[in-house]
């Protein structure tokens, strides 16, 4: 549903879970499925309660490396 979604160009869509764990498993989905690598994704949260892996993707580490 997700990559069916994302077919189309310039488009965008949210995902949100109740959990943190769920939000991880949501982006875990998009990497290991290859979705991630033709859009990339922005995780919302504390980089504290992600996993590991998905640490880049949030919002605060993206945010730091936009040039000003």
């Amino acid at each position: 549903m997700v990559e069916e979604a994302l077919s189309e160009p310039d488009t965008s869509i949210l995902l949100l879970s109740y959990t943190n764990r769920a939000v991880d498993e949501i982006c875990a989905m998009l990497t290991d499925s290859g979705i991630a690598d033709r859009t990339p994704f922005i995780r919302i949260g504390n980089e504290l309660s992600c996993d590991k892996r998905f640490v880049l993707t949030c919002l605060n580490t993206v945010w730091m490396t936009v040039p000003s």
